[in-house]
């Protein structure tokens, strides 16, 4: 193979132009030659021209440019660590077959992984580079550069195409020589790994969460599976592998500490890399659970605390009347239970917060029944009872319980102020006429003393015609001392027989002093209910609403003394008790999937009543009575959940469950399925991304109404767990785009971080968001497939061949490349050899001269 054309070429052509001292140079030289033979004048003349003229040339830039096919190929070759043996080996006979075709053609070698080693005329055994990536990129530029530019440049790129570093498709973009392609298969023919460890970024402590190991298997395989929590082994367990993707499930909660890192560990397998048989990922639990658990009475909340609190959930017990009046006030809990509390207990600025907090913020409701809650706490109509997955009312074609009813009248002398006597006898006597024959019912009315108006009786037609008549004769006279009237009426109605008990007591003064606590509770734990009327400006509120709250009725301040009809209707129509179901109930499985995933409740144990309510389209129903009235209901209201469990968590309705073994988990799990899984109020979400020896962390932020929060301040606590111990450092997070904020940091080499952002509001109040992440083994060890794709790509673009043969390499083509010969240096060296030629010319003419005469 020879060149194909040539051509003579001056770089300097203006050096000729000393030429013209050629003349001048024969003139002296044959003056100085004139005694010298005429040969030997003609010979130094010629060699003294041939010299100048030599020179000359040189000065000039004399050259020869041709045109040659001749090849130089650099053969770049993966050696990163995702090339097996069995890939490696077929690179080298590559290499070797390729190069037996060479000819004139030159070629070398050049090994690459995350960066570029040293073009030789031969593939190390052991290159001295780092194998822990693959630059495809950095590999393109140095083979180009590797090659001479007086010949045809060809790269051979024999690789899996599996980058981790680099752009390869826009290096060969930017190269001028074509690539061409050996494809090496990207994935052992027997390799196992662990590709991830998939696990919740942040859960609350003791929350019971799930992860799963993925494991991906090249073959059908047998093997052991160990799965550390932090230091400590925490299963080992033998598993059978099929090829592809192989998932195992665990559950595990954190308690006491902020996080913990989850290891999984294959071995016992048929494998080519070792590396990548070990995986871990962080779990953040920074927090527990906070609930606020609202009860009339703190010793009746005691039994669900304590559950609670054995689940490693913070409790805060109040009162209604403690019940937060702004929604920023339920910030700091994720859940709220309503044990037994009456609508009238909660004032309507409360449940417009708790409608919210469920709705916007998505926070969980969960409210537990007594003889207080749902139907019988007259939530019907309120927006309580619009949150809950129940209707509070008693189905249709339940028969209406028998009730007996005391009205306990204030005839003091003040009641005869608006007529507020009169009104009294008239709705006295309208509550009576709304009793059927088979309640009962009776009058007392006080002043200084207390007596009969009409003893507790039946409410026949015939008898109801007697006690009217004796209403119409109360009068107005006196002092207020209602505590015997209260006890009178109790002792009454304890002795009656009805299924619902109901003193309604009014009242339009200061009473003299009483133990009216003590009787509200006696008369309470006797299951008769108290409802209490205060009319006027100068009755006792604080005094008769603890007696309504203590006897589980209702209170009303009446101002307005023409109220007091429609009241005692509606006492009537809908006592306090209603809907309240006693009877052994056996609960009947419905659908607890959802909420109880691995809890078996077909053994769960009976109770002994539940407030009676109705589900709603939509409702979830988990746990029927055999009825078929709902026990535990939920549904998603807005954002969060809400769910209705009707019976109690006390030993009235519940004293064997709170003997089940289970019932622990039972509430603890409901707890967790229900309470908002964001503990913060405004969307804040934290992400990290790694990347080499860098990691980036990335903070979104944005308001309920889905605006951008601008401008705050962000923090970021970086925590390395190393082998020496935490080390912490501190950067702020800066703003790169509408509610972005960002950080960049170095990655340790080995071991998990934590990662801790607080996002400043400027309100007092930040949100907190956590992360973890382990640095394990790189992409360059997680086995893929070739990346065919892009491989054809950069064969495409630069005019290369994908999966070229050997015999192909330095097959001959039309390509060609100019050559230039720069021949100063022969011409110099030629006017060494003629100036060496020119003196011994010289030196002859000079032995030869006669010598001069020598003197007398």
């Amino acid at each position: 193979m020879g060149d194909s054309s040539w051509q003579i070429e001056l770089a300097y052509p203006a050096w000729l132009a000393a030429l013209v001292v050629v003349p001048l140079l024969i003139y002296y030289a044959r003056r100085s030659l004139l005694r010298c033979a005429r040969w030997q004048r003609a010979v130094s003349l010629a060699v003294r021209t041939l010299l100048v003229v030599v020179l000359v040339l040189s000065l000039s830039g004399i050259r020869i440019r041709s045109t040659s096919p001749q090849r130089f190929v650099v053969f770049a070759v993966d050696q990163s660590l995702s090339i097996s043996g069995e890939a490696d080996a077929a690179a080298r006979a590559f290499i070797d077959r390729a190069t037996e075709h060479a000819g004139e053609n030159r070629w070398a070698v050049l090994p690459f992984a995350a960066e570029p080693g040293t073009a030789g005329d031969q593939l190390p055994r052991t290159p001295e580079i780092d194998r822990s990536g693959t630059d495809l990129a950095a590999a393109i530029a140095a083979a180009r550069a590797a090659i001479p530019s007086a010949w045809v440049p060809q790269v051979v790129l024999i690789t899996d195409g599996n980058q981790t570093h680099g752009d390869a498709a826009a290096a060969a973009r930017n190269t001028s020589a074509p690539i061409s392609i050996v494809p090496l298969p990207g994935i052992p023919k027997h390799e196992v790994y662990v590709s991830a460890v998939e696990t919740e970024a942040e859960v609350f402590q003791a929350e019971p969460f799930y992860f799963e190991v993925v494991v991906h298997s090249t073959h059908d395989d047998d093997g052991t599976l160990r799965l550390l929590d932090d230091t400590e082994e925490i299963s080992g367990e033998q598993i059978h592998l099929k090829q592809g993707e192989n998932r195992f499930r665990f559950r595990r909660s954190i308690e006491d500490q902020p996080a913990a890192t989850y290891t999984a560990r294959i071995e016992g397998v048929r494998d080519t890399l070792e590396a990548n048989n070990e995986t871990a990922a962080v779990t953040c639990a920074p927090e527990k659970t906070r609930v606020l658990l609202v009860e009339q009475r703190p010793e009746s909340a005691r039994p669900l605390a304590e559950i609670l609190l054995r689940g490693k959930i913070d409790v805060t017990i109040r009162s209604p009347e403690e019940m937060p009046q702004r929604p920023d006030e339920l910030e700091g809990y994720e859940l709220v239970i309503l044990a037994n509390v009456p609508a009238s207990s909660l004032s309507a600025q409360s449940m417009q917060v708790i409608d919210r907090y469920v709705k916007d913020f998505g926070g969980g409701l969960i409210v537990v029944g007594g003889d207080r809650a749902f139907t019988s706490g007259d939530y019907q109509g309120t927006k309580l009872e619009e949150i809950l997955p129940v209707w509070c009312q008693v189905g249709p074609n339940r028969p209406k319980p028998t009730q007996a009813m005391m009205l306990v009248i204030d005839r003091s002398d003040s009641m005869k102020k608006a007529d507020s006597i009169e009104l009294a006898k008239m709705a006295t006597r309208q509550a009576i006429e709304r009793l059927g024959p088979q309640d009962q019912a009776g009058v007392i009315a006080f002043e200084d003393q207390s007596r009969w108006v009409t003893e507790i009786r039946p409410c026949t037609d015939v008898e109801k015609t007697r006690m009217f008549e004796q209403i119409d004769q109360l009068t107005a006279a006196g002092g207020t001392n209602m505590y015997p009237a209260m006890e009178r009426a109790y002792l009454a109605l304890n002795e009656a027989y009805a299924e619902l008990k109901h003193m309604i007591v009014l009242t339009d003064g200061l009473s003299q002093p009483g133990d009216f606590d003590d009787l509200a509770e006696q008369i309470a734990a006797s299951g008769i209910t108290v409802s209490t009327v205060g009319v006027g400006e100068e009755a006792a509120p604080e005094l008769l609403q603890r007696i309504a709250s203590i006897g589980g009725g209702r209170y009303y301040d009446c101002k307005d003394p023409a109220r007091i009809p429609e009241i005692f209707a509606l006492e009537v129509a809908n006592p306090p008790r209603a809907g309240i179901v006693e009877e052994l109930v056996s609960p009947r499985v419905e659908n607890t999937e959802e909420v109880f995933p691995e809890l078996d409740l077909t053994q769960v144990p009976r109770l002994l009543g539940y407030v009676e309510t109705r589900p709603k389209d939509g409702g979830r129903i988990a746990l029927t009575a055999d009825s078929g009235d709902p026990l535990l209901v939920w549904w998603r209201y807005g954002s969060g959940v809400s769910v209705a469990f009707t019976s109690d968590v006390r030993t009235h309705w519940a004293p064997l469950w709170l003997k089940w073994a289970e019932v622990d988990r039972f509430w603890i799990e409901l707890v967790r399925h229900a309470m908002r899984r964001d503990p913060a109020r405004d969307d804040v979400v934290l992400r990290v991304r790694t990347k080499d020896d860098r990691a980036y962390g990335v903070l979104d932020a944005v308001d309920r109404t889905g605006d951008f929060l601008n401008g705050a301040e962000v923090m970021l606590s970086i925590t390395a767990l190393g082998q020496d111990g935490p080390a912490t450092s501190r950067m702020p997070m800066g703003q790169i785009a509408p509610g972005r904020y960002a950080a960049e940091f170095s990655v340790p080499e080995t071991g998990s971080c934590l990662l801790q952002a607080t996002f400043g509001r400027g309100s007092g109040s930040n949100v907190v968001r956590h992360r973890g992440f382990v640095t394990g083994y790189g992409d360059e060890l997680r086995p893929r497939p070739t990346d065919e794709k892009l491989l054809r790509r950069i064969a495409e673009t630069t005019g290369g061949q994908y999966d070229v043969k050997p015999g192909d390499v330095f097959a001959p083509s039309e390509s060609t490349v100019p050559r230039s010969t720069p021949l100063w240096p022969y011409l110099l060296t030629a006017a060494l050899l003629i100036f060496v030629l020119d003196v011994g010319l010289n030196r002859m003419a000079v032995l030869r001269r006669p010598h001069p005469p020598l003197a007398a």
